[in-house]
């Protein structure tokens, strides 16, 4: 994959909230921009790591484009320029200091933990979401095991229907 063209955004595997933020950026992707991995995955470890991000920290969503990354509010907002159309206009808010944009991401990342789930429901809400949506598209990567993310060019894989193999630690 060319670095250049990469989107991926790494969310909290084990979480209703950022389920429904996956689901909602693949309803607007139609062209299938974005990737997923979650946090805890092997490919979403592999790159946190990449980026000298801490792989311990699951309170956080990570967007990456190309050889840069954003974190918590100001990653929702890339995704949401990157979207276009009316959600394009949701990045105005990045003119507000980033540290009180975070202050309120934070609030409501807490708030998700009383809303965690487990894996089998995860899995189940994943193939209803590619099944209803475009199940013709892939959106979720995974990494070859022993194969850095970078080195993927023209062979990175991705998940269609087969979320089972969507790796969890």
């Amino acid at each position: 994959m060319n670095n250049q063209h990469r989107h991926i955004l790494l969310f909290d595997g084990l979480c209703n909230l950022c389920n429904g933020i996956v689901q909602f950026t693949i309803k607007r992707d139609p062209k299938a921009k974005f990737k997923f991995a979650s946090l805890q995955s092997e490919s979403g470890q592999s790159l946190l790591k990449q980026f000298g991000l801490p792989s311990d920290d699951f309170n956080s969503f990570v967007y990456i484009k190309g050889d840069r990354y954003f974190l918590k509010s100001s990653a929702g907002l890339h995704v949401l320029k990157e979207l276009g159309g009316f959600w394009k206009a949701f990045y105005i808010f990045i003119l507000i200091p980033r540290q009180l944009r975070d202050f309120i991401y934070n609030i409501i990342a807490k708030q998700r933990l009383l809303h965690k789930t487990n894996l089998a429901h995860q899995e189940q809400s994943f193939n209803i979401a590619l099944k209803a949506n475009k199940p013709q598209q892939c959106w979720f990567i995974h990494r070859p095991r022993g194969q850095r993310i970078d080195s993927m060019s023209g062979t990175d894989s991705c998940l269609c229907s087969e979320i089972s193999h969507l790796h969890f630690s």
